[in-house]
């Protein structure tokens, strides 16, 4: 007997295999049965155009309804969206909720932004707190991680 959480996985190997019908139609029946990651992945495959022409509306549609069942990676990719269109203070915004889910890369965003004052006051104390909390988040790509290393170093 299937649970729910194959369709997810089936989408997964399907999307490796290259048979990115199979996995779109995958996601859409685990997004249809309230499945966050699956939302996230279906967002994605419209933000990026794979398997069909992008379309912004429906990957934000679905990065919303990821993001609000509790999906970091879903509001980190709501912020970018957000940044793609200049909309800066809600790209902050979606940084910061993704950052209050765990999401590491999403902290060193947000530092960033305090650093630069892009969408935020600038505040290189805020930037700093953003780094520090980076480092100690446990969902943060090892990339993230030498890079707020190094932008706290910088700061010094």
């Amino acid at each position: 007997m299937q649970t729910i959480h194959d369709v997810e996985f089936q989408a997964h190997e399907a999307w490796e295999r290259g048979d990115l019908q199979r996995a779109f139609y995958c996601f859409l029946a685990g997004a249809e049965l309230d499945l966050p990651g699956c939302m996230t992945n279906l967002g994605y495959f419209y933000d990026a155009g794979l398997a069909m022409r992008a379309d912004k509306s429906k990957a934000m549609y679905w990065y919303k309804r990821a993001y609000r069942l509790g999906s970091a990676s879903a509001a980190a990719n709501l912020a970018m969206l957000h940044r793609e269109r200049r909309r800066f203070r809600l790209m902050c915004r979606c940084l910061y909720l993704s950052a209050a889910l765990g999401d590491g890369d999403a902290q060193l965003d947000l530092g960033k932004c305090y650093l630069t004052g892009q969408g935020v006051s600038k505040s290189r104390q805020m930037a700093h707190r953003c780094f520090l909390r980076a480092l100690k988040s446990h969902q943060i790509t090892p990339a993230g991680r030498a890079d707020a290393q190094k932008l706290l170093r910088r700061m010094r």
